[in-house]
């Protein structure tokens, strides 16, 4: 198996006749919608640092990127006759190196601009601890957990406009830096908390949204996860979306994962959470008519992550790897 690590992607070739035959359309990445191309005597896939469910980890002087080549079934089989196919590969970037403009760990502060309130920035950050003196370091992302640990996160907005107000309507935590996955677990919506360890902590501060809920982990081949918000500011007082605040008709989910057959052979932890497929991430269900456009903003997304949720989850047994390590 050739692996070549760029420094923003991931190639990798893996020759067709070897002991074990492959067949590319039976065969994927970590995720599922991944899958590997031939030409003829080898089996080809070029990755993303952040794409197809490939997973980071930090031990200390190297970043290293990890994925896998999985077999898949016909769904409408009764049995196989051939191995399952299970190939962990790698890619080791030295820390003191300039990893990838692709790839950022620590999402900075987002800046816009609307009619009527100006220039103003949002800044999503996630704390040591529920009295939200120390922000974690900025330098220690990706941030970890333990499953079940509490997670302190604050979004504060920066606006020169006085007398404002900031309000999350959506929050939704995905396995990829990509806000829109199919893969997506509510942690709030229209306001309400979607997820029974949600706190949402009441403050003076019109400014800033402290929240906090208890770690977990998506099913399957994914150690990360990204939360995403959609917050909107408004004008104190006014009769605006953050004046509404929790619009009921979505109440708090509960990861009851024992009732949920899942097949993708790992263990299922207490944390464990259910992957939810989503067609879209919706921002602002609402409308906003021109009288609405005075008193608010439109929604805008702000994200944070990598984390990395540390969980005690069994090897597949025979489990090949195969690792490269880019010294550039």
């Amino acid at each position: 198996m050739e692996i070549i690590c760029l420094e923003d992607s991931i190639h990798i070739a893996l020759a067709k006749n070897g002991k074990i035959a492959l067949n590319e359309d039976y065969l994927q990445l970590s995720d599922p919608n991944c899958t590997l191309s031939s030409n003829g005597t080898h089996l080809l896939a070029n990755i993303t640092l952040t794409g197809c469910g490939t997973q980071m980890e930090d031990d200390g002087t190297h970043l290293i990127f990890k994925n896998m080549i999985l077999s898949t079934h016909d769904p409408r089989a009764v049995i196989v006759r051939e191995p399952d196919v299970d190939i962990e590969f790698l890619c080791k970037y030295p820390k003191r190196e300039n990893v990838t403009l692709g790839y950022i760990a620590h999402r900075p502060p987002v800046t816009f601009t609307q009619r009527g309130f100006g220039t103003f920035t949002y800044q999503f950050e996630f704390y040591e601890s529920g009295a939200f003196a120390q922000q974690k370091d900025p330098n220690s992302y990706p941030l970890e957990f333990d499953v079940g640990e509490m997670m302190y996160m604050q979004i504060e907005s920066i606006v020169d406009v006085p007398n404002t107000e900031l309000f999350a309507e959506t929050c939704r935590a995905t396995p990829t830096n990509n806000p829109h996955d199919r893969i997506s677990y509510p942690i709030i919506l229209n306001g309400c908390k979607a997820d029974e360890t949600v706190q949402i902590i009441m403050n003076s501060n019109h400014s800033k949204i402290q929240f906090a809920m208890e770690a977990f982990k998506f099913l399957g081949h994914h150690d990360q996860v990204f939360i995403t918000c959609s917050v909107v500011l408004c004008e104190v007082g006014s009769d605006s979306r953050c004046a509404q605040g929790c619009i009921p008709g979505h109440g708090v989910r509960k990861r009851e994962a024992t009732n949920i057959s899942y097949s993708s052979g790992h263990r299922i932890h207490k944390r464990d959470v259910p992957m939810e497929i989503s067609s879209h991430f919706v921002s602002h269900p609402h409308r906003l008519s021109k009288r609405d456009v005075l008193y608010q903003t439109s929604g805008h997304f702000v994200s944070q992550g990598p984390l990395r949720v540390r969980g005690q989850e069994a090897d597949s047994p025979g489990k090949a790897s195969r690792e490269s390590e880019c010294m550039t």
